[in-house]
């Protein structure tokens, strides 16, 4: 836990230091989002109880002008994030991310390049560098807007039937488990993936970057390159069915235990007690929309947890990145007289990878 708090935190920063209003303004506009449930339980309500006790229309009409002004609000607030603020905070956090990742890529040594488990790390990070810091934002700001969410609908529940706690919020627990298993899953699958993706990229850019295209006809190596590609395709392919399977059967079985189980019963009771005479149309029709709304809430606040273990899982890789040593000393800048001739000399010159094989003995 206190590792990925640390992803997390680490994060965040790297978000403030890019743009110091992103985090303030997503909090308004995650918490403004967390309202529509909230008003739709207390606006339908007052409708029906209105309509029950044949009270003035003009009630109503407030009622609904009310409802449809808060959600104009929230989405003309969504829309101006979406479409004007976003698209440039994307730029600046991926502008000040990728440079820094940039000035450590110059500072490696090649041979970290040269190792297969670094260069993984390396192009899982710089492929989830910027979705990572706006999603690792937007996660917490999204927990918090659930948080404000569930405690209202849970004063609401309360208020009237508080036994449909017990019975939601046990859906969801297990619904919780099922999707802290499904995150673990993902990043395996991704981790199995990353390494055919990059083969793949690699024969794409032989086939479309400048510099490879002289060996390309030279060597006339194009067929090869064509018949890789397709061993490799169809290896993703398989992988993508197998990894399939089990998404869809996960992602099946968190909706039959919400939907099927938790859920129906729930509205079953609600019925029951309507039918007994003991629960108003009005209540009734608030609980009705209260246990969808909470339940949903509730799923999305648990399930930002997974998100976030899943988020620092990826943030892992940058951090292994940027940490990255070289293993190379420099002796610092040397002057040189040039009036006179110089020379470079190799005396005993070994190399090796980590593996610790030589490639070079002593080299003279």
């Amino acid at each position: 836990m206190k590792h990925i708090i640390s992803n997390i935190s680490f994060m965040v920063r790297q978000s403030w230091n890019a743009d110091h209003s992103f985090i303030f303004v997503s909090f308004f506009i995650y918490a403004l989002r967390m309202l529509s449930p909230l008003s739709m339980v207390i606006g339908l309500k007052m409708i029906f109880d209105s309509l029950a006790e044949s009270k003035d229309f003009s009630q109503i009409i407030i009622v609904v002008i009310l409802y449809c002004s808060l959600n104009i609000v929230k989405g003309v607030a969504d829309a101006w994030y979406n479409n004007r603020y976003m698209p440039v905070v994307n730029v600046k956090i991926s502008e000040y991310l990728d440079v820094r990742l940039m000035k450590k890529t110059t500072a490696l040594d090649l041979n970290s390049f040269d190792d297969a488990e670094f260069f993984n790390k390396y192009m899982r990070a710089k492929n989830e560098i910027t979705s990572r810091a706006v999603g690792v934002v937007t996660t917490i700001c999204d927990t918090v807007g659930c948080a404000i969410s569930i405690s209202a609908l849970s004063a609401i529940i309360v208020a009237t039937e508080p036994i449909l706690l017990f019975f939601i919020a046990g859906g969801v627990a297990v619904s919780f488990a099922v999707d802290t298993i499904r995150s673990k899953l993902y990043y395996k699958y991704d981790m199995e993936t990353t390494k055919v993706n990059r083969r793949i990229d690699y024969i794409r850019r032989i086939f479309y970057e400048p510099q490879y295209l002289t060996e390309l006809r030279l060597f006339d190596i194009k067929n090869l390159g064509i018949k890789k590609y397709g061993i490799y395709a169809d290896e993703l392919k398989k992988m993508l069915k197998r990894q399939g399977k089990v998404k869809s059967a996960l992602a099946s079985l968190i909706v039959f235990i919400e939907q099927g189980i938790f859920t129906g019963f729930s509205l079953l009771f609600l019925g029951w007690r309507v039918w007994k005479g003991s629960l108003g149309i009005g209540d009734f029709s608030a609980m009705f929309s209260a246990i969808f709304s909470f339940g949903g809430e509730l799923y999305a606040f648990v399930s930002k947890f997974p998100e976030l273990y899943r988020h620092s899982l990826f943030i892992d890789n940058l951090r292994d990145v940027m940490t990255e040593c070289g293993d190379i000393e420099y002796g610092g800048n040397i002057e040189l007289d040039l009036n006179k001739p110089h020379s470079i000399e190799f005396k005993d010159v070994s190399f090796s990878y980590k593996n610790g094989v030589r490639v070079l003995d002593k080299i003279n």
